[in-house]
């Protein structure tokens, strides 16, 4: 991981915002090879059978070449005192992103007509999963996304209108829309990051000059706030549109493993899956390091069993350990404590999952003891250890002391800094002790905090960590609403296969009209997506059938970080699940909800009273921090 540059002060030219507006590109183009690097060996395995394959090679070594030649410029300029100017920077960032869209082009021209139908589907789907992904890498100099995305895009078109899809046309004409929707969004990504660069800038200005002008003071926490809000906007903004398409490619991967499919293409389908369950835990990771970045994330505090809790925790990775031939002790004497049950077992999942992950033999134990004035959480394991010199930067993101090949099955390096982050908002300290072929031992000193009398239970586990989940009832209904077209597409796919009666819309007034055609008056579980095209949301949507769902049967799904969000959606009693959704967890939310659809009607005879079974409403359900 390369040490950030110290930024130069704000002298009045636009020019130092400009340099730092590069070097936030170079920090990004870094990471580039990470996602390319999976889906350039990919492409060529779904065209391997049917081409000639030294031309397939000479195509991949270019496309490696082009891919390393603009990672390696950026790690050199970030390394470099003596970087070369932005007249010649700029013009060979573009030129590279021109060219690497120009082999992706070369890719659907050449290729793609000489694939059989199933993997032209895929090669297409594959396509455009790598221009969403440059979406980030480029936005902050928006002239290489114009370049890039024309050279991807229009052999893209040729080759879909000329290829033997059922839809031709169709087909092209998804990709074309396609492109104009993330042009747009790199165009105004870009323009609020050079506006946040320039307001970065001028905030320092402004301090420097407060012992001095007390109303220059006063101008500069304004600048400053208003930083703060534009930051958040641009995350938030971020956010959603960039979990669209990746929603969208996970349920109708979903949908399509359901299907009958020969080997290749099953094994092919998987390979997408995986390959979406690593973006999702990215952007998962990620969204929740902005959240407590941007202080979105509170501490809810409240009494109950730590003892609990740990085992609990330990029962869900126990198995895991237990097949890697790893020994899997706990001891918990904790107690009571007053904390947020929530983000203590982050904490514990991530400090366990790494222990696991680290250990190639041996043993690992959780320890929850009780001090006079503390709780004392210790994850001890027999793993590989840290060195002395790697025990602060095992905290930074990204930072994995045994992984140069960033092999995405050990991890992302977040868990670790999310753990320090949620930590500090416990008010807890953490400690590391380790000896490099001995192993790590990771101390959490956490408050114990004045108990009441009454122990409330800790809260539910969250996301694919829930218990095993229930089977659909059968013919269960459920309504999907989501102004986004391949989103609708997909949740309709993947819950027919689960063999669900589905009505589907893009607008509440669309919904509701369905619904008295078929003249439902009953809905095992609604599923709505929060931002909604026709200017109301999820909120509203769940209200206006609200005679026909109950608000325990009802799901909100969201891409927004907005803590107001979740604490509407648990006060209404709405289960709330974050884009991108994984299947699992999407069938154990419409289990969920239909079984308290059910609970709440009446199995008795008329008159006699409706007994709802004691099923509590849903609270609501953040994604995994680490996935």
């Amino acid at each position: 991981m390369i040490g950030r540059t110290a930024a130069p002060a704000w002298t009045g030219d636009r020019g130092d915002a400009q340099e730092e507006v590069l070097r936030l590109l170079m920090l990004q183009t870094r990471r580039a090879p990470i996602g390319a690097f999976v889906m350039v060996p990919f492409l060529a395995s779904l065209v391997d059978p049917h081409v000639d394959r030294p031309g397939l090679l000479v195509w991949a070594v270019c496309a490696f070449a082009v891919i390393a030649l603009r990672a390696g410029f950026a790690v050199w300029w970030l390394r470099t005192d003596r970087r070369p100017p932005a007249s010649f920077t700029r013009p060979f960032m573009i030129v590279t992103a021109i060219a690497s869209g120009a082999m992706a082009g070369l890719f659907s021209l050449v290729f793609l007509p000489q694939a059989p139908p199933m993997e032209q589907g895929l090669i297409v789907g594959s396509m455009l999963a790598w221009a969403a992904g440059s979406l980030a890498t480029m936005s902050h100099l928006p002239m290489q996304f114009y370049g890039f995305i024309p050279c991807l895009a229009l052999p893209l078109v040729y080759s879909s209108a000329a290829s033997g899809f059922a839809m031709p046309y169709v087909v092209a004409l998804q990709v074309v829309m396609f492109s104009i929707i993330v042009v747009a969004s790199v165009r105004d990504y870009g323009a609020m990051v050079h506006e946040t660069a320039r307001r970065r800038f001028e905030n320092q200005a402004l301090i420097e000059q407060l012992s001095a002008q007390t109303q220059t003071a006063l101008e500069a926490q304004a600048t400053a706030e208003e930083a703060v809000r534009l930051k958040s906007r641009f995350l938030a903004a971020t956010s959603h549109d960039l979990r669209q398409p990746v929603t969208a490619l996970s349920v109708l991967t979903g949908a399509l493993l359901l299907r009958p499919l020969d080997p290749v293409a099953a094994a092919h389908a998987q390979r997408i899956d995986t390959a979406v369950q690593s973006l999702d835990g990215l952007l998962g990771a990620l969204l929740d390091l902005s959240r407590l970045d941007a202080d979105e994330i509170r501490a809810e505090m409240t009494a109950f069993s730590i003892d609990a809790l740990g085992e609990r925790v330990a029962a869900d990775l126990r198995p895991v350990a237990e097949a890697a031939g790893i020994a899997f002790t706990v001891q918990c004497a904790g107690g009571t404590v007053v904390s947020d049950p929530v983000l203590l077992e982050r904490v514990l999942r991530n400090l366990l999952q790494n222990a696991v992950r680290y250990t190639p033999a041996g043993s690992v134990r959780l320890r929850i003891a009780r001090r006079a004035d503390d709780i004392v959480i210790e994850v001890r394991d027999t793993g590989i250890g840290i060195p002395q010199e790697f025990r602060e930067r095992v905290f930074e993101e990204y930072f994995q002391v045994s992984n140069p090949g960033r092999n995405r099955r050990r991890g992302l390096g977040l868990g670790l800094s999310i753990v320090r982050r949620l930590c500090r908002l416990l008010g807890a300290r953490i400690a590391l002790e380790s000896e490099p072929g001995r192993g790590s031992v990771f101390r959490v000193e956490l408050p114990i905090g004045a108990a009441p009398a009454a122990v409330a239970p800790a809260a539910a586990r969250k996301g694919d960590a829930d218990d095993a989940v229930p089977d659909l009832p059968e013919g269960c209904t459920v309504a999907v609403l989501d102004d986004d077209a391949a989103v609708q597409d997909g949740l309709t796919a993947l819950l027919e296969g689960w063999g669900c009666h589905v009505v589907s819309a893009g607008a509440l007034a669309e919904l509701q009209a369905q619904l008295d055609e078929q003249a439902l008056e009953r809905l095992d579980c609604l599923i709505t997506d929060h931002r909604l095209g026709d200017g109301s949301d999820g909120f509203d949507a769940a209200r206006a059938v609200s005679d026909r769902v109950p608000p325990g049967a009802v799901v909100v799904i969201t891409g927004d970080v907005d803590a107001q969000i979740e604490r509407e959606a648990r006060s209404r009693g709405h289960r709330l699940l974050y884009k991108p959704l994984r299947p699992a967890t999407l069938r154990q939310a419409v289990a969920q909800a239909a079984a308290r659809a059910m609970a709440s009607r009446p199995v008795c005879s008329p008159g006699a009273a409706v007994e709802p079974g004691g099923i509590a409403p849903f609270g609501e359900v953040p994604g995994p921090v680490d996935r």
